[in-house]
């Protein structure tokens, strides 16, 4: 979904609660700390676009979180797909 302040990856709903998704893609086996793939730039832009989204398409909304899917993609093996739920809060560094 597209915002002023930026696109969001996907908008799930988890039983009450929404879920706004960063998906990202990463080559190689090399194992990736959360923090180089998501920045705190990009978590506080993630974070002003979900904050639009609540206020104009789903207002009333009290829960929500967010996500990362990391789907790895290592040379002939099948992607590996990790899903991390609550990723990180809007207070997060």
């Amino acid at each position: 979904m597209q915002t002023p302040y930026g696109e969001i990856d996907l908008v799930a709903r988890d039983d009450d609660t929404l879920v706004f998704i960063e998906v990202k893609t990463r080559r190689g086996d090399g194992v990736v700390d959360l923090w180089e793939l998501v920045r705190a730039a990009q978590r506080k832009r993630i974070g002003r676009s979900a904050r639009y989204y609540l206020a104009r398409v789903r207002p009333g909304v009290r829960h929500y979180r967010f996500d990362l899917i990391v789907v790895g993609l290592s040379p002939g093996g099948r992607p590996a797909i990790r899903w991390l739920r609550n990723a990180w809060s809007e207070g997060d560094p």
